[in-house]
């Protein structure tokens, strides 16, 4: 356990530090796979530890999958949206 607590506490710097020094590369590339981390980073907890303990609990079940469901949605359509 101390030993992800050192590392943690080591990554984290150096991942803001590495943000820094990409900020002003022009790289398409860099930008799409920071994102990607970033992304899977949020659906992976979302995925993991967040709607496992929601839905563990039979409170409001049926509203809980609604908005589950709406959530996705939202998200998906955000595929087309065209940023330039």
């Amino acid at each position: 356990m101390a030993k992800m607590i050192v590392l943690f506490g080591i990554f984290t710097p150096l991942g803001v530090l590495l943000g820094i020094l990409l900020d002003n590369v022009e790289s398409e590339v860099i930008e799409l796979v920071f994102n990607c981390l970033a992304g899977g980073t949020f659906l992976y907890i979302a995925c993991s530890e967040v709607i496992v303990e929601e839905f563990a609990v039979s409170d409001f079940r049926f509203l809980k999958l609604t908005f589950f469901i709406i959530g996705i949605m939202i998200i998906g359509s955000l595929n087309f949206l065209e940023v330039d």
